[in-house]
């Protein structure tokens, strides 16, 4: 690890020697409030309406979700690479609702739900990872800063979030909607990680400069992403863990820079869309090491996140 920081300091000192170019740190310190979507959905399509079942799902509220870190991109000419990574603080996060479907068929044949199982828990962040590394091309570069433009780029993004719930109640209805059993969970409920790579293609547009205010605004498309969602349910002693390979997500981003000297005071708000995808599922009790696929059900993942970001950049010309 030490070489390898060293490798890419030499590397920088040495371009720096030999070219000029910008580079722009920023310390950030942010809020998150997010929803990710656990699922498990019937394998079999029923011929009547078309649609996968869902058999449980579960919704992560992650309403009070804190997180710093550190930004740092490198400017030549008409080129920008920008890395940023952020880590979040563990808290009491929001809560967590369950809900399980037992779909039943009649002597005709037909599909109708029958008993229903709905919990609600106070979930806490046990981790959480947000990397981004990014490619940006000015095709139109100009002289005059305060001119406006926009980029061209491509990026990776991959991010890691756990939560843990605890201390849940559990409802059950009959299926008629009648509760005929309530009841508290002590404890640990369930752990669930959502662990996602994202492609991103990217698309930047800066309006004209004032004296004090610059405005940027980012769109983002990702045709391609993969994800697991991983969660251990501690009273049942089990283990699931889904794979998922989505076709496409969305992020929009506004952003305000307001000049003191010769730095930046930032303020960035954006918002990010994963809609569902299901892929491959597989159990195994908590104690194994193995992994079984399943045959019946399919695995779902989805993701909402909007986030506010407060930061300050520094800029430096080497």
């Amino acid at each position: 690890m030490k070489k390898v920081f060293c490798f890419f300091l030499c590397l920088i000192v040495y371009s720096s020697l030999l070219f000029s170019f910008d580079v722009y740190l920023s310390p950030i310190f942010e809020y998150r409030n997010l929803r990710l979507g656990e699922y498990v959905v019937l394998q079999n399509v029923y011929t009547e309406s078309g649609d996968k079942w869902v058999l449980s799902q579960l919704e992560w509220q992650g309403e009070y979700v804190f997180d710093a870190g550190l930004s740092t991109e490198f400017v030549f000419k008409n080129i920008s690479v920008l890395g940023k990574v952020v880590f979040g603080l563990p808290f009491k996060a929001g809560f967590m609702t369950d809900e399980d479907f037992f779909p039943e068929t009649n002597s005709e044949g037909k599909i109708r739900l029958g008993n229903y199982i709905y919990s609600k828990s106070t979930i806490y962040l046990d981790h959480f990872y947000d990397l981004s590394l990014n490619l940006f091309w000015t095709p139109f570069n100009s002289n005059n800063n305060n001119d406006g433009g926009f980029k061209l780029g491509t990026s990776l993004q991959w991010k890691v979030l756990q939560f843990t719930s605890k201390n849940g109640t559990q409802y059950e209805y009959d299926e008629t909607s009648t509760l005929v059993l309530e009841r508290f969970l002590p404890g640990k409920g369930i752990s669930y990680e959502q662990n996602v790579l994202l492609w991103w293609f990217d698309f930047s547009f800066s309006f004209p400069s004032t004296t004090f205010l610059d405005t940027n605004v980012h769109l983002s498309y990702s045709s391609f992403w993969y994800g697991e969602g991983s969660d251990r349910h501690y009273l049942r002693d089990e283990d699931f863990l889904d794979m998922v390979k989505g076709h496409a997500a969305l992020k929009f981003c506004l952003e305000f820079l307001l000049k003191i000297k010769e730095q930046d005071l930032g303020f960035q708000f954006s918002y990010l869309i994963m809609p569902i995808e299901t892929g491959a599922s597989a159990w195994k009790p908590a104690r194994d090491k193995y992994y079984t696929l399943l045959t019946t059900s399919l695995g779902g993942i989805s993701a909402r996140d909007f986030t506010a970001s407060l930061f300050y950049q520094f800029h430096f010309e080497l």
